[in-house]
């Protein structure tokens, strides 16, 4: 497989209707990246999808959210990591301001997220093993960047193997290829075996986040916290499946999207036993 892929298709392609099937049914791939939440779920047949259209029909009011949303939402995380004391953010946030595309500084700021938010376990099932990811793992689980696309077989091999022993299955990733954030050269999503190509690093996240809700497949498992982070600052859903972070709550009111927390007394008690857990 050329670059740990079965192809590279082109994501600007006539999307056709894709056909239903039933639940009982799942991909037949390693990856295995459609075992999801009880909803009604679509084949993915790697030509033909109905991508935009089926998220749109999901979500008809935030398909443009991640570019109206994401230069104020950059603002919002900037000036609360400015606020933080750890030398890694900081010397990230040096970065930042000398950045002059402003392109580029709203992707760093999400690069940002990850440290953030911090680290949580991955609760598995009675006999399997927990895991909790680093936060340069989580970086990594949210955006896989590379320096040379030939690399990245080596890597989506080794991401698999790792998930593998923790019962976990690799989910829908964007891939940068640049020697650094601010000079991607090529942007991809990686689905299950298959790189699409797109035009941007933010455009590989917004069709990243896409491709999950419209086929129902998971948030990358490391990540989970970032794209849940997303879905409801930026996107501004909010679902019966969502799950319930601590971390996610508190950073959400710290940037000042309280409107999507629905019972405040619930924030002061995660920040509660946020603190007595980690101090």
């Amino acid at each position: 497989m050329q670059y740990g892929c079965n192809k590279v298709v082109i994501f600007n392609i006539q999307w056709e209707q894709a056909p239903k099937y039933t639940t009982t049914k799942t991909l037949n791939s390693r990856d295995g990246f459609l075992k999801r939440r009880k909803r009604p779920r679509r084949k993915l047949w790697v030509y033909q999808i109905q991508l935009e259209s089926d998220y749109e029909e999901l979500y008809p009011d935030s398909s443009m959210k991640m570019y109206s949303e994401l230069p104020q939402f950059s603002e919002k995380v900037l000036s609360y990591a400015r606020k933080q004391k750890d030398k890694d953010i900081q010397q990230r946030i040096k970065e930042i301001d000398e950045e002059e595309s402003a392109d580029v500084k709203n992707l760093k700021c999400l690069f940002l997220l990850p440290f953030l938010l911090g680290m949580r376990t991955i609760k598995r099932k009675k006999g399997q093993k927990c895991w909790r990811p680093s936060k340069i793992e989580v970086s990594e689980g949210f955006v896989i960047h590379l320096k040379s696309i030939s690399e990245l077989k080596t890597i989506v091999e080794a991401k698999v193997n790792k998930l593998d022993k923790f019962g976990l299955t690799l989910q829908p990733t964007p891939v940068l290829i640049g020697e650094e954030i601010s000079t991607i050269r090529d942007s991809y999503v990686y689905v299950s075996g298959h790189l699409y190509q797109v035009s941007t690093p933010i455009k590989a996240i917004d069709i990243c986040f896409k491709v999950i809700h419209a086929v129902h497949a998971l948030y990358p498992y490391e990540s989970e916290t970032v794209w849940l982070l997303l879905q409801k600052c930026l996107y501004g859903i909010i679902s019966e499946w969502d799950k319930n972070f601590i971390s996610v709550n508190l950073l959400m009111q710290d940037l000042g999207y309280n409107k999507w927390i629905y019972n405040h007394i619930y924030v002061i008690f995660d920040r509660f036993v946020y603190l007595l857990i980690f101090f």
